[in-house]
């Protein structure tokens, strides 16, 4: 019996092949239909190719996420803080883009609505915009708790799903306000943690980031969702792709000559599967804060101050590679 298959896939971040492994292994896998969930582009030298790949798919609905919302409000305006270095991959990407990739990845609605299975899918990059109490709770949508934890007190994906709920559970405010949505799926990303879970008519799902995985997890993300007899079945799966390549495509672009200090955290991140670019972004305003700079984006001088500093929780030592 053929069953519909609805592919869900968030954050590429430019990531092209982790984007076509992806495709891939849905269409192996009888995927009929597409939801693309936001943030195609930043961190990987593919921002023209993932914007033309994603206008291939057939029967796909395609959002955009926060970066393209923000690339949308900087395009064409030359403010100050733009020229610092740690904005180098927004003005490499919005150098990059060809007008018309642009236009395309700019012009793509924030949230949609359709019918898959029977049910209501809404579709929004972020859990804050379905659910604000739930965005709230760390253990669900705090990709740096996560990050923690694992550093602390590491656990496994088959772990998660009861620490996540178990947050939930513990707060009345949040479990109504759960409880308040309308019977139906409501698929987002943003957070990069590959996770579902079920409250009564309520399916929420978020299929992790696809070229950016930081939940301790190596390769490319997805979930599958399969609409059979009148059920909605859900599977979370992950993708191997050549991580070794990329990372030396990577540093042989022009991306890596733009940001370099930016790119060697992303590399370290694909490899372990920890947010490390988030750990160093954190790092440097703390840095900041110690040279009395809190202006956000940090100054060029507290940016190299803290490449200098950061010590890489992976290995001990700054994260530069050889």
């Amino acid at each position: 019996m053929q069953h519909d298959k609805l592919a869900l896939i968030a954050d590429v971040h430019g990531n092209l092949p982790a984007l076509r492994a992806v495709i891939g292994d849905a269409k192996s896998r009888g995927a009929t239909r597409w939801l693309l969930l936001g943030d195609y582009i930043t961190d990987f030298p593919y921002p023209n190719e993932v914007a033309e790949l994603l206008q291939t798919l057939e029967n796909a609905v395609i959002i955009r996420g926060n970066k393209e919302e923000r690339y949308a409000n900087m395009r064409g305006e030359n403010p100050d803080w733009l020229a610092l270095e740690q904005m180098a991959p927004a003005r490499w990407n919005l150098r990059e883009l060809t007008d018309a990739n642009a236009d395309y990845l700019f012009g793509l609605p924030d949230t949609a609505e359709f019918e898959f299975g029977g049910e209501r899918v809404y579709a929004t990059h972020s859990i804050r915009e379905i659910c604000p109490l739930a965005s709230k709770v760390r253990e669900v949508n705090s990709s740096r708790w996560y990050r923690d934890k694992m550093f602390e007190k590491p656990f496994s994906r088959s772990e998660y799903p009861a620490i996540a709920n178990a947050a939930i559970d513990a707060s009345p405010t949040v479990t109504a306000q759960i409880s308040a949505l309308p019977r139906g799926v409501y698929a987002f990303g943003h957070n990069h943690i590959q996770q579902h879970f079920r409250r009564g008519d309520t399916l929420l799902v978020n299929p992790g980031s696809c070229g950016f995985a930081t939940d301790f997890a190596i390769g490319a993300p997805y979930t599958m969702l399969t609409a059979a007899n009148g059920e909605i079945r859900v599977e979370e799966l992950r993708v191997a792709y050549d991580i070794d390549a990329l990372i030396d495509t990577l540093k042989k672009s022009t991306l890596y000559v733009a940001a370099s200090i930016w790119c060697e955290t992303v590399a370290r991140t694909i490899q372990t599967g920890a947010d490390l670019v988030g750990h160093f972004l954190h790092h440097a305003q703390d840095v900041g804060a110690m040279l009395g700079d809190t202006d956000y984006p940090v100054s060029d001088a507290t940016w190299r101050r803290a490449w200098a500093t950061w010590v890489d929780p992976t290995v001990g030592n700054n994260g530069t590679f050889a």
